[in-house]
Protein backbone atom coordinates (compact mmCIF):
# COMPACT_ATOMS: atom_id res chain seq x y z
CA UNK A 1 0.00 0.00 0.00
CA UNK A 2 1.26 3.45 -0.46
CA UNK A 3 2.32 5.71 1.68
CA UNK A 4 -1.05 8.47 0.91
CA UNK A 5 -3.43 5.64 1.26
CA UNK A 6 -2.00 4.49 4.51
CA UNK A 7 -2.40 7.72 5.79
CA UNK A 8 -6.13 7.96 4.91
CA UNK A 9 -6.64 5.36 6.80
CA UNK A 10 -4.30 5.85 9.65
CA UNK A 11 -6.28 9.46 9.63
CA UNK A 12 -9.67 8.00 8.91
CA UNK A 13 -9.39 5.20 11.60
CA UNK A 14 -7.79 7.99 14.21
CA UNK A 15 -9.56 10.99 13.70
CA UNK A 16 -13.09 8.71 14.06
CA UNK A 17 -11.67 7.84 17.88
CA UNK A 18 -10.44 11.29 18.58
CA UNK A 19 -14.25 12.57 17.86
CA UNK A 20 -15.42 10.01 20.21
CA UNK A 21 -13.09 10.64 22.68
CA UNK A 22 -13.79 14.26 22.22
CA UNK A 23 -16.92 13.64 23.48
CA UNK A 24 -16.39 11.57 26.60
CA UNK A 25 -13.91 13.44 27.52
CA UNK A 26 -15.33 17.16 26.87
CA UNK A 27 -12.24 17.77 24.70
CA UNK A 28 -12.45 20.74 21.75
CA UNK A 29 -12.45 18.31 18.83
CA UNK A 30 -11.99 21.55 16.29
CA UNK A 31 -8.62 22.77 18.57
CA UNK A 32 -7.15 19.00 18.19
CA UNK A 33 -7.78 18.90 14.67
CA UNK A 34 -5.96 22.41 14.04
CA UNK A 35 -3.14 20.86 16.18
CA UNK A 36 -3.24 18.36 13.82
CA UNK A 37 -2.75 19.85 10.63
CA UNK A 38 -0.12 21.87 11.80
CA UNK A 39 1.61 18.66 12.70
CA UNK A 40 1.61 18.19 8.85
CA UNK A 41 2.02 21.65 7.82
CA UNK A 42 5.51 21.48 9.46
CA UNK A 43 6.66 18.33 7.80
CA UNK A 44 5.82 15.71 10.39
CA UNK A 45 8.58 13.51 12.54
CA UNK A 46 9.40 14.19 15.49
CA UNK A 47 10.64 17.85 14.45
CA UNK A 48 7.17 18.71 13.52
CA UNK A 49 5.57 17.31 16.44
CA UNK A 50 8.30 19.59 18.95
CA UNK A 51 7.62 22.90 16.60
CA UNK A 52 4.19 22.31 16.72
CA UNK A 53 3.90 21.83 19.83
CA UNK A 54 6.54 24.92 20.78
CA UNK A 55 5.15 27.37 18.57
CA UNK A 56 1.10 26.55 19.12
CA UNK A 57 1.60 26.72 23.39
CA UNK A 58 3.46 29.98 23.04
CA UNK A 59 0.44 31.55 21.02
CA UNK A 60 -2.22 29.99 23.72
CA UNK A 61 0.05 31.77 26.23
CA UNK A 62 0.69 34.83 24.90
CA UNK A 63 -3.22 35.45 24.06
CA UNK A 64 -4.31 34.21 27.59
CA UNK A 65 -1.89 36.74 28.78
CA UNK A 66 -3.22 39.31 26.81
CA UNK A 67 -6.37 38.65 27.43
CA UNK A 68 -5.66 39.21 31.21
CA UNK A 69 -3.77 42.13 30.97
CA UNK A 70 -6.90 43.42 29.53
CA UNK A 71 -9.41 42.33 31.42
CA UNK A 72 -6.91 43.06 34.74
CA UNK A 73 -5.82 46.51 33.94
CA UNK A 74 -9.30 47.21 32.15
CA UNK A 75 -8.13 47.73 28.93
CA UNK A 76 -11.08 47.10 26.98
CA UNK A 77 -10.28 49.93 24.12
CA UNK A 78 -6.96 48.96 23.94
CA UNK A 79 -7.37 45.44 23.18
CA UNK A 80 -7.09 45.37 19.20
CA UNK A 81 -3.21 46.85 20.39
CA UNK A 82 -2.47 44.46 22.48
CA UNK A 83 -3.49 41.94 20.01
CA UNK A 84 -1.11 43.82 17.62
CA UNK A 85 1.50 43.61 20.04
CA UNK A 86 0.96 39.54 20.51
CA UNK A 87 1.17 39.24 17.06
CA UNK A 88 4.70 40.95 16.74
CA UNK A 89 5.47 38.65 19.63
CA UNK A 90 4.71 35.44 18.03
CA UNK A 91 6.26 36.14 14.69
CA UNK A 92 9.70 37.74 16.49
CA UNK A 93 10.07 34.42 18.94
CA UNK A 94 10.20 32.45 15.24
CA UNK A 95 13.78 33.92 15.48
CA UNK A 96 14.04 30.60 17.75
CA UNK A 97 14.23 27.31 15.90
CA UNK A 98 11.44 25.52 17.94
CA UNK A 99 9.36 28.84 17.75
CA UNK A 100 10.11 29.22 14.34
CA UNK A 101 6.10 28.08 12.81
CA UNK A 102 4.53 30.94 12.98
CA UNK A 103 1.30 29.53 11.44
CA UNK A 104 1.24 27.41 14.64
CA UNK A 105 1.80 30.59 16.96
CA UNK A 106 -0.29 32.51 15.13
CA UNK A 107 -3.45 29.46 15.56
CA UNK A 108 -2.28 29.11 18.83
CA UNK A 109 -3.58 32.84 19.22
CA UNK A 110 -6.76 32.08 17.20
CA UNK A 111 -7.71 28.82 18.93
CA UNK A 112 -7.28 30.48 22.71
CA UNK A 113 -9.32 34.09 21.32
CA UNK A 114 -12.35 32.07 19.50
CA UNK A 115 -12.76 29.74 22.23
CA UNK A 116 -13.09 31.86 24.66
CA UNK A 117 -10.18 31.27 26.71
CA UNK A 118 -9.60 34.12 29.69
CA UNK A 119 -8.39 32.09 32.65
CA UNK A 120 -5.89 29.69 33.05
CA UNK A 121 -8.26 26.56 33.76
CA UNK A 122 -9.50 27.53 30.25
CA UNK A 123 -6.43 28.27 28.77
CA UNK A 124 -5.27 24.88 29.54
CA UNK A 125 -8.28 23.00 28.29
CA UNK A 126 -6.56 24.64 24.91
CA UNK A 127 -3.51 23.12 25.40
CA UNK A 128 -4.66 19.91 26.25
CA UNK A 129 -6.50 20.05 22.62
CA UNK A 130 -3.39 20.98 21.15
CA UNK A 131 -1.34 18.30 22.74
CA UNK A 132 -3.57 15.55 21.47
CA UNK A 133 -4.07 16.55 18.36
CA UNK A 134 -0.37 16.80 17.41
CA UNK A 135 0.10 13.77 19.17
CA UNK A 136 -2.19 11.83 16.82
CA UNK A 137 -0.66 13.65 13.27
CA UNK A 138 2.29 12.23 15.03
CA UNK A 139 0.97 8.42 15.54
CA UNK A 140 -1.28 8.61 12.06
CA UNK A 141 1.86 9.25 10.48
CA UNK A 142 3.78 6.68 12.61
CA UNK A 143 0.89 4.16 12.00
CA UNK A 144 0.75 4.78 8.51
CA UNK A 145 4.92 4.12 8.00
CA UNK A 146 4.17 1.04 9.66
CA UNK A 147 1.18 -0.15 6.96
CA UNK A 148 2.95 0.89 3.72
CA UNK A 149 6.29 -0.86 4.89
CA UNK A 150 4.01 -3.61 5.98
CA UNK A 151 2.48 -4.23 2.43
CA UNK A 152 6.00 -3.73 0.67
CA UNK A 153 7.38 -6.54 2.51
Amino acid sequence: MDMVTALAISVAVLLAVLVKAGSIFSLNVPIAIIAWACFFATGGKLAGLTRTLASMISGVIWMLLGTMLTVQANLWSYGWAIVGVIGFIVVIQSKLKILSFIPGALLGVAVTRASGAGTVPFAALVVVAVIVGAVAGYVSELVAGAMAKKSHA
